[in-house]
C-alpha cells in the first residue's frame, strides 16, 4: 500500500475524509488524486506539458463578447497579444472601452467565416446566442425580427492583412459557425501554422447552437491535430445530460 492510500485509509477510519471533502467543496473547490495527470482541469497545466507559456504570443479570441476570456488569456499568456473578434455592437463598444489603452489587445468589429461579405445577423433576446450560423441565425420572436449587418472576413486574410505568420492559440465560440471559422484559415492549418485550437462544441446532434465534436475532430485530424483535453462540461438549464464542452486540439508534429 502506497503512502497516499495509507493516509486515505487513516482519514476514513477517523471519519475525517468525508468531512474534509465537504469542507473543501463548500468553498468552491474540488479535490483529486495526483497519482496521474488529469487533463481538462487546468488549461495552464495542460499547455505547459507541451509548450512554454511564454511562447504563446499570438492569440485569437473569436466571439469575444465583452472580453471575459480576453482577460483570462492576458493573465495566463503574459507575452501574448490577443486579437478579439466581436461583431455585436453593444459588446464591441464594451471591448473598445475596456481595452482602449491596452496595446496587448486588438479589437475588431468583424465576424469570421470561410468567406467575405456583409451578412444579416438576427439579434436574440440573449445576445450570447447571436450567431451567423444558418441553423441559429433566425428572427427571434422576442426581438421583433431586429438584426444587425455584420462585416465578415476570414482568419487567413486577416492574418495576411496584419502580417501574422502563425497563430499560437485560437479560441472559438460562435454558436455553431465554428467549422466555417476554421475553414477560413485552412491554408494556415495545412502549413502547420496554428498550434492550439480551443472551441465550444457538442456531442448531441439535436443541439444546433454548437458544432458537433465529431465534425471538428474529423476536420482537424486531416491537418495533424489531436484532442489535447476537454474542458467546461456543461448541462445548461435543467438538462440532465451534457449539452456542450470546450475541446482543445493540439497540432501533433
Amino acid at each position: 500500500m502506497n503512502i497516499k492510500v495509507a493516509i486515505g485509509e487513516i482519514f476514513k477510519k477517523m471519519g475525517l475524509l468525508n468531512f474534509s471533502l465537504k469542507l473543501v467543496r463548500k468553498f468552491g473547490y474540488l479535490t483529486k488524486f495526483t497519482d496521474h495527470h488529469s487533463n481538462g482541469i487546468d488549461l495552464i497545466t495542460d499547455i505547459s506539458a507541451d509548450t512554454k507559456i511564454q511562447d504563446i504570443k499570438v492569440v485569437l479570441d473569436v466571439g469575444a463578447s465583452i472580453g471575459s476570456m480576453t482577460d483570462y488569456f492576458l493573465n495566463i499568456f503574459p507575452q501574448s497579444v490577443v486579437h478579439c473578434f466581436e461583431p455585436y455592437d453593444p459588446s464591441f463598444k464594451t471591448l473598445i472601452s475596456k481595452y482602449r489603452n491596452n496595446n496587448k489587445v486588438v479589437a475588431n468589429q468583424l465576424g469570421l467565416s470561410n468567406e467575405h461579405g456583409e451578412l444579416k445577423m438576427y439579434l436574440q433576446s440573449d445576445s450570447g446566442y447571436n450567431s451567423l450560423s444558418d441553423l441559429v441565425n433566425k428572427p427571434s420572436q422576442g426581438m421583433d425580427g431586429k438584426y444587425q449587418t455584420v462585416t465578415v472576413t476570414t482568419i487567413g486574410d486577416y492574418c495576411i492583412e496584419k502580417g501574422i505568420d502563425h497563430i499560437d492559440f485560437i479560441k472559438i465560440d460562435t454558436e455553431g459557425l465554428d467549422l466555417k471559422v476554421l475553414q477560413g484559415c485552412e491554408a494556415m492549418l495545412k502549413a502547420g501554422k496554428v498550434k492550439y485550437i480551443f472551441v465550444e462544441c457538442t456531442f448531441n446532434k439535436d443541439n444546433p447552437q454548437n458544432t458537433p465534436f465529431e465534425v471538428l475532430n474529423n476536420y482537424l485530424q486531416e491537418f495533424g491535430f489531436k484532442v489535447r483535453a476537454i474542458y467546461d462540461q456543461s448541462n445548461y438549464g435543467d438538462k440532465t445530460f451534457l449539452t456542450c464542452v470546450n475541446a482543445m486540439f493540439m497540432l501533433q508534429k
